[in-house]
């Protein structure tokens, strides 16, 4: 599982990953599983997830790719098993919150 920093950066800043960025991460590192975060912070800032879902889903047969996004919005107006659903991501693959930290464990 992999965590990147994801996000519409302004003129000048280059902290935050393009959706490209992310799936390429992810495809590096041989990760089951990627996460964008810092997407939703501010809202001048922004990035819609449905890029990185988007582009997934167009690239994930032709360069094979192993691994999942998994987008978990604090204030998401998605419920989880439609995500999962949508994904493919099985129910065995839990997210739960620990203070600031996300991780994943098997139920």
């Amino acid at each position: 599982m992999c965590l990147g920093s994801y996000g519409e950066n302004p003129r000048g800043i280059t902290d935050k990953m393009t959706s490209v960025d992310i799936l390429r991460m992810a495809e590096c590192l041989k990760a089951r599983v990627v996460i964008p975060v810092h997407h939703d912070l501010w809202t001048n800032f922004q990035a819609d997830t449905r890029k990185i879902i988007s582009l997934w889903r167009m690239k994930k047969d032709r360069l094979k790719y192993t691994f999942k996004p998994f987008v978990w919005q604090v204030v998401g107006n998605a419920p989880e098993e439609a995500a999962r659903e949508a994904l493919g991501i099985p129910a065995s693959v839990r997210p739960t919150a620990a203070g600031q930290t996300l991780t994943f464990s098997a139920a």
